[in-house]
């Protein structure tokens, strides 16, 4: 049986039981043993609450080990939300995910293997084209099926360059998969990281969606 990973957990403020369930995954540079969780913080979701924002849901937030992609610990990623789940009172109509880079990938990746599972998904400078170090095998995006997605993605970004994301929207056009996509003119990798996850709005989608 696979070993759940460590993670961050931030509790919901307001709202009632049972909660929504925000997870996310952070980007290739944040990996560890477990014995350091505070790389985990950067950038993102976890920046945004400790800044003193607040949500009336669940954040996970797990670490991926070492060395290794999200895509290689999809068991480990399922046993860390299965033992989640069996300890919290979590609406799991209402459980989306997003990442960053490497954990935009995650998300793609976790998503087209359980499509069931996700209320919602969104990638922020995430593809699902392969390379060399984050993606160890592509991925088709048309099998998220139905889950509403929005794709987050800067301009500039000199690491997941536009042409990966335009590839994958030609592909969800061919496919008739729907999306949103936002492409912000910021120059840098980590640019749109650090404006997706400041907008409440971001949060403001996440938490709006049910599972059919």
């Amino acid at each position: 049986m696979s070993q759940p990973l460590p993670h961050l957990l931030y509790e919901p403020t307001g709202g009632s039981a049972p909660y929504p369930l925000i997870v996310y995954l952070h980007g290739s540079g944040e990996r560890g043993d477990g014995s350091n969780l505070e790389p985990v913080k950067l950038y993102a979701v976890c920046t945004y609450l400790e800044q003193g924002n607040t949500l009336p849901a669940y954040v996970l937030a797990p670490q991926c080990p070492l060395n290794l992609s999200w895509g290689q610990v999809i068991n480990r990623l399922d046993a860390t939300l299965d033992d989640f789940l069996a300890h919290h009172r979590v609406d799991e109509r209402r459980i989306t995910i997003t990442g960053f880079s490497m954990g935009g990938y995650g998300a793609w990746s976790y998503v087209t293997r359980n499509p069931n599972r996700f209320a919602a998904m969104l990638p922020v400078a995430g593809t699902t084209l392969y390379h060399e170090v984050f993606i160890p095998e592509p991925i088709d995006p048309c099998a998220i099926g139905a889950t509403p997605l929005w794709i987050i993605q800067s301009a500039g970004d000199p690491i997941v360059h536009t042409d990966r994301s335009d590839a994958v929207i030609a592909k969800l056009n061919e496919c008739g998969i729907e999306y949103t996509y936002t492409r912000y003119q910021a120059e840098g990798h980590t640019d749109a990281a650090r404006r997706a996850y400041a907008d409440p709005a971001l949060y403001e989608w996440l938490l709006k969606q049910v599972k059919s």
